[in-house]
């Protein structure tokens, strides 16, 4: 998959999220510990799930409160710790005439966002501005940060001004003293002086590291491209991957065989090169669980990413192949991945028993295929993939137990190749239906190369939500020192007995590794 693109495709979720009515800036998505809001007239109330934000409204986190919020134009906003963000114009009326616009004022500390439709076709009217800085975007994942003079909790000792990654997409960071453009991976800084020119930045500051998660791959989104690696969300708000109820028991029927209308564009989308036929394959049944990652290439350079999904109704489609094997998947919004004819460089699966229940589990790597998404057709060199029928949301929600018994694993795929990785370990703890430990280790990656890599902040519990849609900020070590990534699972099993896990981590040296796995209480 591809990276925030990648997560696209895997951007499925566990429950079904609406989208806020169009007269509302947005709504909060996931809230936790301190966090309030500030109405145009000095009012402050507590935010909370569902809670509508408003033009003009100020969200400030506590320095234990994080934020999740999805806006009218389909755009996701994480925002971290002790941080202020105001909300100085946001309007979307559901179309992309010119009207719309997004200005957001913020104040101090960070977030992330993946943006929507808001500056999709008109670039200019989205802004983010910092009392020094603004930073302008060309359709993205970034994180800007603004440290005040008085410093930021979640930053200490670092230097004062307005800092910008990009995960994915392109920004402009602008001050009165100059601008900078910077492309995926990069960090621009400003200094507190709005007459100084900013500078790109050699490496990312230590404060970035521990990045807000946002759905998808590598940095975001799923096999495809991101709930793993970066890239915006799919229109239409996180699709909901199950019919309004949930599962009736037993999960839901099988598909019937029919095609959905959004597959057919795929004939004839030119550039994307599609080259197998839809009539050979079938759709994999409504709650099929799916992880997967790639390493692909497009003009900014090397992808590598990790992302997880559900097969739902009307929004997420994997179609499989003969062999039960993933084969294409899309969304219908347009992120398409097919294998395109390309090579089956390994194959394997293995069964494991839910109770009475058989769990059969396929995997694979294909050596190409091709993507296209928000960032256009891109071209696959490897894309992993791991598939097995999923638990129901009623008893996903309050699973329990430790799942560290290695079922079975793909290849990794490196920037070096496909490798085959000795003493591949991986251990998922959950409690209550929230993740409470995560942690995956390998002495050599077929390379000789070692990884170790964990979440920090799952020791609170992420719920098991955050882990299929938006993945888990892993950090650990690699070649050459730090590493960074991001981790995504599904729980599979009538009875949650197994979780299917996809992983990505990259180094300050450009190394990178990715790959899935099936664990086991």
């Amino acid at each position: 998959m591809s990276g925030l693109a990648v997560m696209r495709f895997m951007a499925a979720l566990l429950l079904a999220v609406s989208l806020p009515v169009l007269a509302d800036a947005g709504a909060f998505q996931f809230v936790s510990g301190e966090v309030k809001i500030v109405r145009p007239d000095g009012r402050e109330i507590a935010a909370v799930k569902g809670t509508k934000v408003l033009e003009g409204d100020t969200i400030v986190t506590g320095a234990n409160g994080h934020a999740q919020l999805l806006m009218a134009d389909e755009a996701l906003i994480s925002l971290r710790p002790d941080s202020t963000l105001r909300f100085d114009t946001y309007s979307y009326a559901g179309r992309e005439d010119g009207s719309e616009k997004g200005i957001l004022g913020l104040l101090k500390g960070g977030f992330r966002t993946l943006t929507g439709l808001i500056g999709r076709a008109n670039k200019s009217n989205y802004l983010v501005r910092t009392p020094t800085a603004t930073i302008g975007i060309r359709g993205t994942d970034h994180e800007p940060f603004y440290i005040p003079l008085t410093g930021w909790s979640g930053a200490p000792g670092a230097d004062p001004g307005t800092y910008n990654r990009v995960n994915a997409g392109a920004t402009v960071l602008q001050t009165e003293g100059g601008s900078i453009e910077l492309g995926a991976n990069q960090v621009g800084f400003a200094p507190p002086s709005s007459q100084a020119q900013p500078i790109r930045l050699d490496r990312a500051p230590d404060f970035m590291r521990a990045s807000s998660t946002m759905r998808g791959q590598g940095e975001r989104r799923g096999p495809g491209g991101g709930a793993g690696r970066g890239g915006p969300p799919p229109r239409g708000g996180p699709p909901p991957p199950l019919p309004p109820g949930g599962l009736p028991p037993g999960g839901l029927p099988p598909r019937s065989g029919d095609i959905p209308p959004f597959f057919e564009p795929m004939a004839t989308g030119g550039s994307f090169g599609f080259s197998q036929a839809v009539a050979s394959l079938t759709p994999a049944p409504y709650g099929t669980a799916a992880v997967g990652g790639d390493r692909s290439q497009n003009s900014s350079g090397l992808f590598i990413g990790s992302g997880a999904g559900v097969a739902s109704p009307n929004d997420l489609e994997i179609l499989l192949d003969p062999a039960g094997h993933m084969a294409i998947v899309a969304d219908k919004d347009g992120f398409r991945y097919a294998r395109s004819g390309a090579p089956i460089i390994h194959s394997s699966g293995a069964t494991f028993m839910d109770g009475t229940t058989p769990v059969d589990v396929k995997w694979g790597i294909y050596g190409g295929g091709v993507i296209v998404d928000v960032m256009g057709p891109r071209a696959v060199d490897y894309f992993h993939f791991m598939n097995a029928p999923g638990t129901p949301v009623a008893v996903a929600a309050t699973l329990s137990g430790t799942f560290n018994i290695m079922v079975g694993h793909t290849p990794t795929i490196t920037d070096l190749g496909v490798g085959a990785p000795i003493n591949l370990t991986g251990a998922i703890v959950l409690s209550g239906g929230n993740v409470t430990a995560y942690s995956i280790s390998m002495t050599d990656d077929g390379f000789g190369r070692a990884w170790s890599a964990s979440c920090p902040s799952c020791t609170g519990g992420v719920p098991l939500l955050q882990f299929v849609q938006n993945g888990l900020p892993l950090t650990g070590t690699g070649p050459g020192g730090v590493a960074v990534g991001n981790a995504h699972g599904v729980p599979v099993g009538p009875t949650g007995k197994g979780i299917i896990s996809s992983y990505d981590l990259k180094t300050l040296t450009s190394a990178g590794v990715t790959g899935s796995f099936v664990v086991r209480r």
